[in-house]
């Protein structure tokens, strides 16, 4: 799965953008196609703001076969496994807790 738009969403788009894609993802507050629609168009033109401006479009250029952006495991997991090590934390083991609902 390409999830590279996901990257951009994270990394290029406003935060309001993110709000924007849970809301239309939910249906929160009207026609959830509409939504998506918006949200397409919105992210879209994020993306593309810059692509005219000679300065931005030299900074921001893509290269022919990669993706825009690294995969999510690099921004999210990749960024959290290098703090905890930078911490020096240490796995732990899991407690494990049982219910009983009567």
């Amino acid at each position: 799965m390409d999830d590279s738009w996901i990257s951009s969403l994270l990394t290029l788009a406003p935060f309001v953008r993110i709000v924007e894609f849970f809301s239309a993802e939910i249906g929160d507050g009207g026609s959830q196609r509409t939504q998506r629609k918006d949200f397409m168009y919105n992210f879209y033109h994020d993306m593309t703001m810059y692509e005219r401006d000679h300065m931005h479009s030299a900074v921001f250029a893509r290269a022919s076969a990669q993706n825009l952006h690294s995969s999510v495991e690099d921004i999210w997991f990749a960024a959290a496994h290098a703090e905890l090590t930078a911490r020096q934390a240490i796995p732990h083991e899991v407690e494990h807790v049982w219910v009983w609902n009567a």
